[in-house]
């Protein structure tokens, strides 16, 4: 070999050496980093507050007319398997969960700071990498099920018996849907979450705000803020919302009902996650600081880098969204004095399932 040769070859050890120590780098740094968020949110521990409560679910349900659109009701099938202990129900079908990912955010009703008592919000994201697809889906709290080792009584018992790992048992056992991981949210993180982002655009009717009005100067008080400017005229139009404001219209009922509510809720989450979307590093590390320590997830690190690895894909999925139970799939019924909603679980499911993979 002629030393021009020689001196090539080291010449090239020498580059791909400089690139590897630089890609290690690269990987320390960016696992670093990585650990420095993820230390920031807290472990979701199991809430066990039964007593309290069954003595505060209310009895009586709204009256609700007209609900959905049609629902397509396609023969799709779902696998009979165990799921952390808890079998999936006998559907006549099976469902291919290979791809697919499942988180759900848990919005928890609490005036105070903390994490207890019912799941008032549950809405499950689910990524289907096959398919390109995204469906945010809402399932509605007073719906009747089987709560494992706790009985029947409404869906949004379940976290309150039993944290996040009770309530993902939950749905796997009513509705063979197995959630990898969940993300508990109170009314303190989606004001400060809101506000964080810069606020939301929301188009909003009178009837609407009449309500919102009512919960901002309620919400005030329960932040410790006294006194409130974010009441709104009564007027049709668009509004640009702050975290405040935003709250409020998530939790509007009387408009639509329970059923108008959760399409809200899901109004507002889709709305944010498009803005995050767009915001610059040194914006969205600010909006980490702020978030993440407010946060309660079951994630270990490696279910957090699937999260934000599945997040990353989605950015140009086809999105869609829907509720549970779906229109003509449930009834209401009063069951051990509790006005509940009986719904059909098989067509439930094959309706998320048949939207997810279509």
């Amino acid at each position: 070999m002629s030393r021009k040769d020689k001196d090539n070859e080291r010449t090239g050890i020498s580059f791909i050496s400089v690139l590897l120590s630089l890609l290690i780098l690269v990987l320390i740094v960016g696992f670093v980093i990585f650990k420095h968020y993820y230390n920031m949110m807290e472990t979701q521990k199991p809430v066990r507050d039964k007593e309290n409560v069954l003595e505060n679910i209310p009895k009586e349900l709204p009256d609700v007319d007209e609900l959905y659109s049609d629902n397509e009701e396609d023969d799709v099938s779902v696998k009979e398997e165990t799921h952390d202990g808890v079998s999936a129900p006998d559907f006549s079908f099976d469902m291919d969960m290979d791809g697919i990912y499942n988180v759900m955010i848990v919005g928890v009703d609490s005036r105070e700071d903390d994490y207890s008592g019912r799941s008032d919000a549950m809405i499950l994201i689910s990524v289907d990498r096959k398919t390109n697809r995204t469906v945010m889906t809402s399932f509605l709290r007073d719906i009747y099920v089987s709560i494992p080792e706790n009985g029947h009584n409404r869906l949004n018992a379940a976290y309150a018996f039993g944290g996040s790992k009770l309530l993902k048992d939950t749905i796997y056992e009513n509705f063979g849907i197995p959630i990898d991981n969940t993300i508990t949210i109170n009314f303190f993180v989606i004001k400060d979450f809101v506000n964080a982002i810069g606020g939301l655009d929301v188009e909003l009717s009178a009837e609407e705000i009449v309500h919102m009005n009512s919960y901002v100067t309620t919400q005030s008080e329960d932040f410790g803020e006294g006194a409130t400017n974010d009441r709104l005229p009564e007027e049709d139009g668009v509004y640009h919302l702050n975290g405040n404001q935003a709250l409020a219209y998530a939790r509007v009922r009387y408009v639509g009902t329970d059923f108008g509510r959760t399409a809200r809720q899901r109004s507002i989450l889709a709305m944010s996650m498009d803005k995050v979307k767009n915001m610059s590093i040194s914006e969205l590390n600010d909006l980490a600081e702020t978030v993440l320590p407010k946060l309660r997830t079951d994630m270990s690190e490696t279910d957090c880098l699937n999260f934000i690895f599945s997040l990353f894909l989605s950015r140009g999925y086809d999105f869609d969204s829907m509720a549970v139970p779906g229109e003509g799939l449930f009834t209401f019924e009063t069951i051990d004095g509790m006005s509940v909603i009986n719904v059909d679980f098989e067509q439930n499911t094959a309706g998320w399932y048949n939207l997810l993979t279509k």
